[in-house]
């Protein structure tokens, strides 16, 4: 959760640097907010998977808690798997 607030509060303009983003102060280039459009916090979602036989869903369920910055490309999602409870991260969510 700290590290989705810290996203959003980091690509938020602010008044006092002349309406810019503290991202955009630092580097100088306007962050893309695209990633933080597509899901909202423990949103469920659901995120492929491999499975080892046909039968088998190759989705399974989660809850959509940030963006992965230094995983994959620019919308790779941190999941939090509801069957263990784990963190993983993946691209293909809907």
């Amino acid at each position: 959760c700290l590290l989705y607030c810290c996203a959003v509060l980091n690509s938020v303009a602010h008044e006092k640097p002349h309406w810019h983003t503290p991202l955009e102060a630092l580097t100088g280039h306007t962050p893309d907010i695209s990633a933080l459009l597509q899901f909202s916090f423990w949103q469920p979602v659901y995120f492929a998977q491999d499975t080892k036989f046909p039968s088998d869903s190759p989705e399974r369920l989660g809850h959509w808690v940030g963006i992965a910055d230094n995983v994959g490309d620019a919308l790779t999602y941190n999941i939090i798997t509801d069957d263990k409870d784990h963190l993983i991260y993946s691209s293909p969510v809907r």
